[in-house]
Protein backbone atom coordinates (compact mmCIF):
# COMPACT_ATOMS: atom_id res chain seq x y z
CA UNK A 1 0.00 0.00 0.00
CA UNK A 2 2.78 2.26 0.52
CA UNK A 3 4.50 1.95 -2.55
CA UNK A 4 1.05 2.45 -4.37
CA UNK A 5 0.98 5.89 -2.49
CA UNK A 6 4.05 6.65 -3.35
CA UNK A 7 3.87 6.26 -6.98
CA UNK A 8 0.49 8.24 -7.06
CA UNK A 9 2.57 11.18 -5.13
CA UNK A 10 5.26 11.29 -7.77
CA UNK A 11 2.63 11.39 -10.71
CA UNK A 12 1.00 14.00 -8.89
CA UNK A 13 3.66 15.94 -8.42
CA UNK A 14 5.20 15.25 -12.20
CA UNK A 15 1.93 16.71 -13.60
CA UNK A 16 1.77 19.84 -11.59
CA UNK A 17 5.51 20.78 -12.98
CA UNK A 18 4.59 20.03 -16.38
CA UNK A 19 1.61 22.11 -16.10
CA UNK A 20 3.33 24.95 -14.70
CA UNK A 21 6.32 24.58 -16.89
CA UNK A 22 3.16 24.97 -19.90
CA UNK A 23 2.32 27.87 -18.04
CA UNK A 24 5.90 29.42 -17.58
CA UNK A 25 6.87 28.45 -21.18
CA UNK A 26 7.22 31.11 -24.10
CA UNK A 27 4.97 30.40 -26.95
CA UNK A 28 6.07 31.28 -30.41
CA UNK A 29 2.75 30.86 -31.94
CA UNK A 30 4.37 30.58 -35.55
CA UNK A 31 8.31 30.79 -35.57
CA UNK A 32 10.72 33.43 -37.62
CA UNK A 33 11.53 30.60 -39.30
CA UNK A 34 8.09 29.39 -40.41
CA UNK A 35 7.24 32.97 -41.09
CA UNK A 36 9.71 32.76 -43.51
CA UNK A 37 8.55 30.46 -45.69
CA UNK A 38 7.33 30.60 -48.79
CA UNK A 39 3.64 31.62 -49.29
CA UNK A 40 1.18 29.23 -51.07
CA UNK A 41 -1.55 29.99 -53.65
CA UNK A 42 -4.46 31.56 -51.94
CA UNK A 43 -6.65 28.02 -50.94
CA UNK A 44 -9.86 28.00 -52.44
CA UNK A 45 -12.51 27.70 -49.99
CA UNK A 46 -15.20 25.11 -51.45
CA UNK A 47 -18.93 25.85 -49.96
CA UNK A 48 -20.48 22.32 -48.64
CA UNK A 49 -24.12 21.53 -50.04
CA UNK A 50 -26.73 22.36 -46.95
CA UNK A 51 -26.16 23.51 -43.75
CA UNK A 52 -22.67 23.22 -41.90
CA UNK A 53 -22.82 20.16 -39.22
CA UNK A 54 -19.72 20.79 -37.33
CA UNK A 55 -18.67 22.77 -34.46
CA UNK A 56 -19.04 26.31 -34.63
CA UNK A 57 -15.80 28.11 -34.78
CA UNK A 58 -15.98 31.75 -33.50
CA UNK A 59 -12.62 34.28 -33.69
CA UNK A 60 -12.91 36.23 -29.99
CA UNK A 61 -9.53 37.81 -30.28
CA UNK A 62 -7.76 39.53 -32.50
CA UNK A 63 -10.64 40.69 -34.37
CA UNK A 64 -9.63 41.44 -37.97
CA UNK A 65 -9.55 44.70 -37.61
CA UNK A 66 -7.24 45.12 -34.82
CA UNK A 67 -3.97 46.49 -35.22
CA UNK A 68 -1.74 43.90 -33.63
CA UNK A 69 1.30 43.55 -31.99
CA UNK A 70 3.49 40.42 -30.65
CA UNK A 71 2.90 38.96 -28.41
CA UNK A 72 -0.59 38.88 -28.63
CA UNK A 73 -4.31 37.14 -27.15
CA UNK A 74 -5.55 34.72 -29.15
CA UNK A 75 -9.11 33.13 -28.25
CA UNK A 76 -11.05 31.01 -30.28
CA UNK A 77 -14.57 29.46 -29.10
CA UNK A 78 -15.96 25.86 -30.14
CA UNK A 79 -20.11 25.44 -29.88
CA UNK A 80 -21.31 22.34 -30.40
CA UNK A 81 -24.29 22.11 -33.08
CA UNK A 82 -27.25 19.52 -32.38
CA UNK A 83 -25.55 18.47 -28.93
CA UNK A 84 -23.16 16.66 -30.44
CA UNK A 85 -19.78 17.43 -28.12
CA UNK A 86 -16.66 19.07 -29.51
CA UNK A 87 -13.77 15.98 -30.28
CA UNK A 88 -10.67 17.59 -29.23
CA UNK A 89 -8.84 14.99 -30.37
CA UNK A 90 -10.02 16.10 -34.02
CA UNK A 91 -8.21 19.78 -33.14
CA UNK A 92 -5.69 21.05 -36.12
CA UNK A 93 -4.58 24.13 -36.49
CA UNK A 94 -2.12 24.98 -38.94
CA UNK A 95 -0.07 27.84 -40.52
CA UNK A 96 -0.87 28.35 -44.60
CA UNK A 97 2.32 28.37 -46.38
CA UNK A 98 3.08 26.76 -49.86
CA UNK A 99 3.61 23.60 -47.32
CA UNK A 100 1.11 24.13 -44.72
CA UNK A 101 3.48 23.84 -41.73
CA UNK A 102 0.98 22.32 -38.36
CA UNK A 103 1.46 23.39 -35.42
CA UNK A 104 -1.25 21.67 -33.16
CA UNK A 105 0.72 20.23 -30.65
CA UNK A 106 1.66 23.94 -29.36
CA UNK A 107 -1.32 25.11 -29.26
CA UNK A 108 -3.05 21.70 -28.12
CA UNK A 109 -1.98 22.15 -24.20
CA UNK A 110 -3.68 25.96 -23.94
CA UNK A 111 -6.85 24.05 -25.53
CA UNK A 112 -10.28 22.48 -24.47
CA UNK A 113 -13.69 21.29 -25.90
CA UNK A 114 -14.86 24.98 -25.29
CA UNK A 115 -11.76 26.79 -27.41
CA UNK A 116 -8.15 28.49 -27.19
CA UNK A 117 -7.18 30.51 -24.85
CA UNK A 118 -3.85 31.73 -25.08
CA UNK A 119 -2.95 35.15 -23.25
CA UNK A 120 0.54 35.87 -24.61
CA UNK A 121 1.22 34.24 -28.08
CA UNK A 122 4.65 35.30 -29.57
CA UNK A 123 4.02 35.66 -33.29
CA UNK A 124 6.64 37.49 -36.20
CA UNK A 125 5.34 40.56 -37.96
CA UNK A 126 3.61 39.96 -41.47
CA UNK A 127 0.81 38.43 -42.63
CA UNK A 128 -0.12 35.23 -41.21
CA UNK A 129 -3.10 32.96 -41.91
CA UNK A 130 -3.41 30.01 -39.52
CA UNK A 131 -6.42 27.36 -40.48
CA UNK A 132 -8.05 26.01 -37.06
CA UNK A 133 -10.30 22.86 -37.79
CA UNK A 134 -12.26 20.49 -35.46
CA UNK A 135 -14.57 17.90 -35.75
CA UNK A 136 -17.40 16.60 -33.75
CA UNK A 137 -18.24 13.53 -32.11
CA UNK A 138 -19.62 12.13 -34.87
CA UNK A 139 -17.04 13.33 -37.25
CA UNK A 140 -18.25 16.51 -38.82
CA UNK A 141 -15.88 18.82 -39.10
CA UNK A 142 -16.05 22.75 -39.65
CA UNK A 143 -13.03 25.05 -40.29
CA UNK A 144 -11.78 28.62 -39.94
CA UNK A 145 -9.42 30.98 -40.96
CA UNK A 146 -7.38 33.46 -38.22
CA UNK A 147 -5.89 36.12 -39.85
CA UNK A 148 -2.83 37.77 -37.85
CA UNK A 149 -1.28 41.09 -39.63
CA UNK A 150 1.62 42.03 -37.07
CA UNK A 151 3.36 44.99 -36.93
CA UNK A 152 6.84 45.66 -35.96
CA UNK A 153 6.51 47.30 -32.34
Amino acid sequence: MRLSAMIAAAVLAVSVLCSAAVDAKELWLISKDEAAKPAGPPKVRMAKRGAPTGPQIFIVSPKLDDVLHSPLAVSVHFEPRGNVPVDLASLKVVVQKLIDIDITDRVMPYATADGISIDEAKVPSGEHLVEISVADAQGHRTSEILKLSVTKP
